[in-house]
């Protein structure tokens, strides 16, 4: 596990160096980069967009506004920079392993979701749009489920309003639960969907999206991992990960009384978060393979809907982060999958009574 990947330093524009921290008188290190190290990736995304507009052809307001976008960018490190000058021992931002992971994979979902949607003759800028409808209210969504079944550990020892707020937002100290993210996002893709239903249908809109879902839960997956949290069951096989002091399942299994307040690291573990990311990565697989052959809108979400939930009620047997609920050895995720699950067969068998023809890739292309 890595939960900080690196720190980015505000003291210096441009520096390769590494930073010790304090927490709880326990000392980490990390690599350390100045400020203007973002001005890469900045610089890269910018160019990116700005020979994209120039290929498609785009007005030349449109490149000029590119090079004036990465102009506002670089005067804003400069500015932090600046303020920033003076500090001994250098003030630092941590850049989570679990954000930028999370990050890729939005991108990456974005990027595919784009390019199947073009495929169909639907703007791909119409994707873009409904990615904000889908990241914002999926990650309130996720928090809020996380806060609802986690406080009791989120606001112990919180006693004022601003401590308890504070605990609200600060996801450093805990994180997201994916259902909570999945319902959220459906009922905000719904709504999306239904007020742009004149520029596209609803369920295709639905089928392009969920390849690209799977591509964007493997990288998460692959930040939790990162992060240490969603861990497995006791291990005995080669490939069981052993997580280090002070990491999430360590104190988990610590309090559990399962290992012994000296030892260097948890027990080996089931490595619950990567098989999690394989089996996105399959089902991202599978689904684009369904989009490619399919027959009927909605075909590809309807697998989606049936393959996930049944195979994360496997997952979950391998996994010691939850506790059995309702007076049973199920989870939360595992009731939340069989609910999904029935929803899933439903919609399935709804849509098996519906038309199988398809507009022909040509009328698409037409029609828009």
């Amino acid at each position: 596990m890595r939960q900080i990947l690196f720190r980015i330093r505000l003291d210096t524009f441009w520096s390769f160096d590494r930073v010790q921290t304090v927490t709880d008188e326990v000392v980490t290190e990390a690599p350390a980069v100045g400020i203007g190290a973002l001005l890469i990736p900045w610089t890269l995304l910018v160019a990116w967009w700005l020979i994209g507009s120039i290929r498609r052809g785009e007005p030349r307001r449109e490149q000029t506004g590119h090079v004036v976008f990465w102009s506002v960018g670089l005067a804003m490190l400069l500015i932090l920079w600046g303020l920033a000058q003076g500090g001994q021992p250098g003030p630092n931002w941590p850049v989570f392993g679990y954000g930028v992971c999370l990050t890729a994979g939005c991108l990456a979902a974005g990027l595919t979701a784009v390019r199947r949607a073009e495929r169909c003759g639907i703007p791909g800028q119409l994707v873009w749009d409904l990615a904000w409808w889908l990241i914002l209210p999926g990650l309130i969504g996720a928090r809020i489920w996380y806060l609802v079944q986690k406080h009791e550990h989120v606001f112990r020892d919180k006693n004022s309003l601003g401590e308890r707020l504070f605990a609200v937002i600060d996801f450093t100290s805990g994180g997201i639960v994916l259902y909570g993210g999945i319902l959220a996002a459906l009922v905000s893709v719904t709504w999306f969907a239904w007020r742009h239903r004149q520029e596209c249908q609803p369920l295709l809109l639905a089928d392009i999206v969920i390849p690209s879902f799977f591509l964007a839960l493997a990288f998460g997956r692959l930040g939790c991992f990162l992060n240490g949290c969603c861990w497995g069951d006791p291990c005995g096989l080669p490939w069981a990960v052993t997580f280090p002091r002070d990491s999430v399942p360590f104190n988990a299994l610590l309090v559990r009384g399962l290992i012994d307040p000296g030892a260097a690291g948890s027990l080996p573990l089931h490595p619950t978060q990567v098989y999690s990311a394989l089996n996105a990565l399959v089902l991202s697989a599978v689904t684009a393979a369904v989009f490619s052959a399919h027959h009927r809108h909605g075909q590809v979400m309807a697998v989606g809907l049936i393959a996930y939930p049944l195979t994360r009620l496997v997952l979950e047997r391998l996994r010691n982060d939850e506790a059995g609920q309702f007076g049973t050895a199920l989870t939360v995720s595992q009731w939340f999958s069989l609910l999904l699950l029935a929803a899933g067969i439903g919609f399935a068998a709804w849509l098996a009574r519906r038309p199988t023809a398809l507009p022909s890739q040509a009328d698409s292309e037409s029609a828009s």
